[in-house]
């Protein structure tokens, strides 16, 4: 069995490497693209669309599926749109969003997280936010709106077995996306999993080992709801 992993906007392999790996060890076979322009230099991303972005993660796909007779794709953030989109395209056997917006940026938990910084004199979700890395090309976020608006107009079309991965503290993507994804999908085999914790990059979080359990659990079966506090 194969699984294609696809990292998210403006991100890189390391945010999905954890996925990756635990997924080799239990013997799957993985690809890991890295998406056009996603060089870890923001401006490379005013050169490509978000068509570039499906082509990268497509080319990985067909690849992974001369090799392997059955396939799945795990999507991280924008890597589950990605998905989403392939997911009609192409046959594949399941597919694993994880953080994926369909509602961005918390408002309310970016300001608690602000506050609780200056109480605390920790500061580190303040230099988060301000990070130059986060200033990403307007070109960049406008082809990002356009995927997201494409993909969530297809919502209802996709049929293939899925489940829906969010962490509650998010302050990238909202966590009522996911409950958007998981009424609106139209397969009849959907899971959903929330996390109490892990923020946006959940792979890289102290939740990394419940998360990778839950996917190799529906990957391996594939018929039991999931929610875990």
């Amino acid at each position: 069995m194969g699984c294609l992993v696809i990292h998210g906007f403006g991100g890189s392999l390391r945010e999905v490497k954890p996925l990756k790996e635990a997924l080799e060890e239990h013997g799957y076979i993985t690809k890991c693209p890295t998406l056009k322009g996603h060089t870890g230099n923001k401006e490379d991303l005013k050169t490509v669309t978000y068509n570039d972005w499906i082509n990268s993660a497509e080319e990985e796909l067909i690849c992974l599926k001369e090799e392997c007779d059955e396939v799945f794709i795990a999507g991280f953030s924008m890597g589950g749109l990605i998905g989403m989109q392939l997911s009609l395209k192409y046959e594949v056997d399941g597919l694993i969003t994880i953080n994926t917006p369909i509602y961005y940026w918390d408002v309310k938990k970016i300001m608690a997280n602000i506050v609780h910084d200056i109480k605390s004199r920790d500061y580190s979700n303040i230099r988060r936010y301000l990070k130059p890395s986060n200033r990403l090309p307007i070109k960049a976020l406008w082809n990002f709106q356009k995927l997201l608006t494409r993909t969530k107009a297809i919502v209802p079309l996709i049929k293939v077995p899925m489940m829906v991965a969010q962490a509650i503290d998010d302050d990238v993507v909202q966590h009522r996306s996911a409950g958007y994804l998981y009424r609106n999908v139209g397969s009849d085999n959907k899971q959903l999993a929330t996390y109490a914790r892990g923020g946006h990059v959940i792979l890289l979080s102290e939740m990394c080992g419940a998360i990778t359990k839950d996917v190799l659990t529906f990957l391996e079966a594939g018929t039991v709801r999931l929610k875990r506090a």
